[in-house]
C-alpha cells in the first residue's frame, strides 16, 4: 500500500478553541483540498471524535457523534469491539485512497480520552501503518481558566455541580490538567521531535487559525484566503451560570419536561442577554490552582517551549457587575416561574 507522507495529529487540549478551529477547517475543506490538505470524513467531522473513541480506555460511546456513527452503520452500541473495529477499518480504507501529501486529524478528545501510556501507544502503532511522518500538535491553557471553561461545558450538558466543587477536581496529577505529564507521555511515544506544544490564547499579534497553519506546516494558504466562521462558544456571565445550574437542578428532579423541552430551555438561558451579567470567578481557587501547578508548569515550559519560567500567567478576571437583586434570587425565581407555568 502506498503510504500517505504526513499526518498532523491535533489533539487539543480541551478548551483551547478546538470547536472553532475544527469548524473553520471543515468549512474551508475545498481550498485546503486544493492546497494538498486532506480532512477525513470516516471518523466524524468537524470533530474527528471517533478515532479517540477507538482508543479510549473508558470505552465511552455516549456522545452524539458516536451515536450517529453507530446508527449509520447499524452497530450494537454495547459491542465496543465491533464499533472500534468499524472505526479503524473505515479510517484505514479511507486513508488508503488518499493522494494528498498531508492529512489533518483533529479532536480534543484524543487528549481527553486517550489518557494512558498504553492507549497512546496503541494509537501510535495503528497510525504508523498509514503514515511515515506523524506530527502531534497541542495547545495548552492555564489550568484555572481551562477548568472554568470546562465548567460551562458541564452545565450545558446538564450537570448541576457547584463551581467550587468542580474546581476541586482541578489538582496536580489530574488529567487533563497536568500539562507536563501529558506532554511527556505523548512525546515519549510519538518522539520528542514529533511533538509540538503551543500556548492558548494566541499572542495579540496572531490568531489560532494562523498559528495552526504554521504549526501544521501548511505554507501555501493563509487565513485571509479562507472563509471565516462565527465563534461557536459565546461569553457567559455569573448570572448565566447560576440560571443554568438552577435549571439543571430543577430538570433533574422533574418529569414535567420532554427532552426537547429541556434542550430548548437550556438554549433560552444560553442565548438570553441577561446571562452575560457578572463574572464567574473564585479568587481563592485561582490562586491555589496557579500555585499548585507552578512547578510542573515551569518544567513544561522549560522542556517543551524553551522558556525558563512558568509560561502561564494567572488569569486577570474583571470585577463582577453589580445588580440591585442578588443573582441567586434571580436564578431561583426564574426557574420557579418556569416550573409554575408548566404545572
Amino acid at each position: 500500500m502506498e503510504m500517505t507522507k504526513r499526518l498532523v495529529l491535533h489533539i487539543g487540549s480541551p478548551k483551547t478553541g478546538t470547536t472553532s478551529l475544527q469548524s473553520w477547517l471543515y468549512t474551508n475543506r475545498a481550498p485546503l483540498d486544493q492546497a494538498g490538505v486532506y480532512l477525513p470524513s470516516s471518523i466524524g467531522e468537524p470533530n474527528n471524535r471517533c478515532l479517540a473513541a477507538a482508543f479510549d480506555p473508558g470505552r465511552d460511546l455516549s456522545d452524539a457523534i458516536l451515536q450517529s456513527f453507530i446508527s449509520n452503520h447499524s452497530l450494537d452500541q454495547d459491542d465496543f469491539d465491533s464499533v472500534r473495529q468499524k472505526i479503524l477499518s473505515g479510517f484505514g480504507f479511507e486513508i488508503s485512497g488518499v493522494q494528498h501529501d498531508l492529512v489533518v486529524v483533529t479532536s480534543e478528545h484524543l487528549h481527553r480520552l486517550v489518557c494512558s501510556e498504553e492507549s497512546v501507544r496503541q494509537l501510535h502503532e495503528f497510525l504508523i501503518q498509514f503514515f511515515d511522518d506523524i506530527q502531534v500538535i497541542c495547545w495548552f491553557r492555564e489550568q484555572y481558566a481551562m477548568c472554568r471553561s470546562r465548567y460551562f461545558t458541564a452545565l450545558k450538558m446538564g450537570q448541576a455541580r457547584t463551581f467550587d466543587d468542580f474546581l476541586g477536581s482541578c489538582s496536580q496529577g489530574q488529567h487533563p490538567y497536568d500539562h507536563w505529564r501529558s506532554a511527556r507521555m505523548w512525546s515519549s511515544i510519538f518522539g520528542f521531535e514529533n511533538f509540538s506544544a503551543y500556548l492558548f490564547p494566541p499572542s495579540p499579534s496572531s490568531s489560532l487559525h494562523a498559528d495552526f497553519l504554521l504549526a501544521a506546516g501548511i505554507q501555501n494558504i493563509t487565513p485571509e484566503m479562507m472563509q471565516t466562521v462565527q465563534p461557536r462558544n459565546q461569553s457567559f456571565g455569573l448570572l448565566g451560570f447560576m440560571l443554568l445550574r438552577e435549571l439543571n437542578l430543577a430538570l433533574q428532579d422533574q418529569n414535567l419536561f420532554s427532552v426537547s423541552e429541556k434542550r430548548k430551555l437550556r438554549e433560552f438561558v444560553l442565548k438570553h442577554p441577561v446571562s452575560s451579567h457578572g463574572t464567574l470567578h473564585s479568587k481563592d481557587h485561582a490562586s491555589r490552582i496557579y500555585e499548585e501547578f507552578s512547578e510542573s508548569n515551569t518544567k513544561f515550559g522549560q522542556e517543551y517551549l524553551d522558556l525558563p519560567v512558568n509560561p502561564f500567567e494567572l488569569e486577570n478576571v474583571g470585577t463582577p457587575s453589580s445588580m440591585s437583586v442578588p443573582f441567586e434570587e434571580i436564578a431561583t425565581g426564574f426557574v420557579g416561574a418556569l416550573l409554575a407555568l408548566k404545572k
